[in-house]
């Protein structure tokens, strides 16, 4: 397929929504609150329902429904460990259609799916740093400057470098120069989020199709933001 047919069905699907450019910060690298990996047992027929439900929460990053005792996954945020709590016991344990809830407190984050480069010949920073059993390097301190790059990325990641630069008020030198630190760090993924109704068949190594229903949203601070859902 010629490149400009593949730039012009892209810009088509970002048009009407269907695709859409976005970043957000990991706060596992920044140290910045907990992350829980929730595990969810569901009522017979309650499986879409409660799914859909843990992913209209702000605090929930992504769900992920799955074959199995426990049908349901789910990354979610918190503050602390008293907020956890809070979230889990009264909030989505009280959820219509959910019959159990397993918690586990991520304690130490060495990859993500950032760090999946099948197609490259050469693997990720980070995946090299980990194999080769090397710390990753100390996490970026943020400023206000940076965490208002983040929101503007958040919204689009496509933006281009001199509207940047304008929305924050610095030189295009700088806004490259304070990115660039970002993703170097690691402290900054950018994805491609795709719309439910927009998901397709994906073809792993192995030959056989499948598809994965995932909600997800860019990060936590995107609060009242309708989930999106990748394909994968």
């Amino acid at each position: 397929m010629h490149e400009r047919t593949v730039a012009r069905r892209l810009e088509r699907m970002t048009a009407t929504g269907l695709v859409r450019f976005t970043a957000a910060l990991v706060p596992e690298y920044l140290g910045e609150g907990i992350v829980a990996e929730l595990a969810v047992t569901c009522l017979p027929g309650r499986v879409h329902e409660t799914a859909t439900a843990l992913a209209r929460r702000p605090d929930v990053w992504s769900v992920e429904v799955a074959t199995g005792d426990l049908q349901v996954f789910a990354e979610l945020q918190a503050r602390d460990h008293e907020q956890l709590f809070t979230a889990v016991d009264e909030g989505i344990g009280r959820v219509e259609g959910v019959r159990d809830v397993h918690s586990s407190v991520v304690l130490r984050l060495l990859l993500t799916a950032n760090d999946w480069s099948p197609l490259d010949p050469e693997p990720t920073f980070v995946r090299r740093t980990v194999s080769e059993g090397r710390p990753l390097p100390d996490p970026p301190s943020l400023d206000a400057l940076d965490r208002t790059l983040v929101t503007l990325l958040e919204q689009d990641a496509r933006i281009p470098f001199s509207r940047l630069a304008r929305e924050l008020r610095v030189g295009e030198t700088t806004a490259r120069r304070r990115l660039a630190r970002l993703m170097t760090s690691h402290a900054l993924h950018l994805r491609l989020l795709a719309e439910p109704s927009s998901a397709t068949r994906w073809r792993p190594a192995s030959g056989s199709p499948c598809t994965r229903a995932r909600w997800t949203r860019p990060s936590a601070s995107s609060r009242g933001s309708r989930p999106y859902a990748t394909s994968r």
